[in-house]
């Protein structure tokens, strides 16, 4: 996540755009957390410590990242930006929601979050 948000420079050349910018990070932050969370959901389902369905606990790690990239999206979303550098993101947010209903859904979601990472890095 960190090498996501922090691939493309953002300009900030209003105070509209620098508050804007600043408070889509809670969106960022929070998404992150709930990350975090769908991750100790998921622990807890392979544990069999948990009595929520396959899907729902899927859904707890699937669509924090899919907001996240989003909000990433949003946030990086500089007015130069062309090509497929700008799909890139919310493409990645489609897989990962229909990742949700395919088997093992967070491992998937995890080589899809690797591929997001990687073509970020050279779809310039």
């Amino acid at each position: 996540m960190w090498w996501v948000h922090f691939e493309a420079p953002t300009h900030l050349h209003s105070l509209k755009k620098a508050f804007l910018w600043g408070y889509a990070h809670l969106f960022v932050l929070g998404s992150i957390a709930a990350l975090g969370a769908g991750l100790a959901a998921g622990v807890g389902y392979d544990l069999h410590l948990s009595y929520a369905p396959g899907t729902t606990v899927a859904a707890f790690t699937t669509v924090p990242l899919a907001v996240f990239f989003v909000c990433v999206r949003y946030v990086q979303g500089c007015p130069g930006q062309s090509g497929p550098r700008r799909y890139l993101l919310p493409l990645g947010a489609a897989a990962v929601l229909a990742a949700t209903f395919g088997p093992a859904p967070i491992r998937v979601t995890a080589g899809i979050a690797v591929v997001v990472v990687v073509l970020t890095r050279l779809v310039r």
